[in-house]
């Protein structure tokens, strides 16, 4: 039998609008549903694309806190922009909030629009247990 799929809630987290989980991890493996840039009270945050990704970024590091993952953990992020002329924005926004964290394989494409006027969606998976070194080796394969 595998591991059991554990669903979680946080005080620290953005409700989700919908019938979904948010952040699920199944053993070693944490799912998170598409995360925006919504504040506790769920409404979308005010600056810009830059603003959005933060918050966005934020959200997603909040919910894997919530299930014992950290940013480091991230192995993927798809990535939706309404608008592809926010991809030099978006691009900034992320090497700032990433700094010297190994960034996740990444996906980012057009959409025509998103729920709740959110201009920007990240939905990602990470991986709990695994040890990279500085320049990003998964160091438990050596």
């Amino acid at each position: 039998m595998g591991a059991p799929i554990q669903p979680t809630e946080s005080p620290e987290t953005v409700k989700p609008r919908g019938p979904y989980t948010s952040v699920v991890r199944v053993g070693e493996a944490v799912y998170l549903s598409g995360q925006g840039g919504l504040d506790l009270s769920g409404e979308v945050v005010h600056g810009g694309i830059k603003e959005e990704t933060h918050q966005t970024l934020r959200n997603i590091e909040t919910n894997l806190r919530s299930i014992g993952a950290k940013l480091s953990d991230l192995v993927t992020a798809t990535c939706y922009l309404v608008d592809i002329d926010d991809l030099i924005e978006f691009n900034a926004a992320w090497r700032e909030y990433f700094g010297s964290t190994v960034p996740p394989a990444r996906t980012t494409v057009a959409v025509a629009s998103l729920p709740f006027g959110l201009r920007l969606e990240i939905t990602c998976q990470a991986h709990i247990g695994h040890q990279s070194d500085p320049r990003g080796r998964d160091s438990s394969r050596r």
